[in-house]
């Protein structure tokens, strides 16, 4: 049951990692747009992301606290085989939940107006509008990575 348990812990760290790397993207984005174009299409769809994501996140907590963590153990991951199947399957269910709406997230991005690239490209060269939908991307093909990491 180690391979489970190490596959458990892995998918919380980095379900979690992805969703705050999202939650960093548009909610830079969003402060960036709200300076510029305040009353943009993008500017209210970066609201509207951000807000997604933020209850994709409170729900990943949640599922943390039912599930990942086992109560008895003072906030140490669960360890029996039947806990571990269990969190494994709720947190399948939660993507599954997840997926529709981060898909609906993206055809939003992909229909709206894209920003003055000069005004989203920082001084480094990134670019916020496309980091945000790199963002969206990776959570929404986190299954894709999943499978690979299974395959391996």
């Amino acid at each position: 049951m180690a391979n489970a348990a190490g596959m458990l812990w892995y998918v919380n760290n980095e379900y979690r990692k992805r969703l705050a790397q999202a939650q960093t993207s548009c909610g830079l984005l969003r402060e960036l747009l709200r300076q510029w174009w305040a009353e943009s299409d993008s500017a209210r769809a970066t609201h509207y992301a951000l807000d997604e994501i933020t209850a994709l996140t409170d729900e990943h907590r949640h599922w943390r606290s039912q599930h990942y963590y086992d109560p008895a153990q003072n906030g140490r991951m669960v360890q029996g085989e039947r806990d571990i199947t269990r969190a494994l399957s709720h947190f399948h269910r939660m993507r599954l939940a997840h997926i529709p709406r981060l898909q609906n997230l993206r055809a939003i991005f992909d229909q709206i107006e894209r920003p003055n690239p000069q005004i989203t490209q920082l001084s480094s060269g990134d670019d916020l509008w496309e980091r945000a939908l790199l963002a969206l991307d990776d959570l929404t093909q986190f299954q894709d990575y999943l499978e690979a990491l299974r395959a391996s």
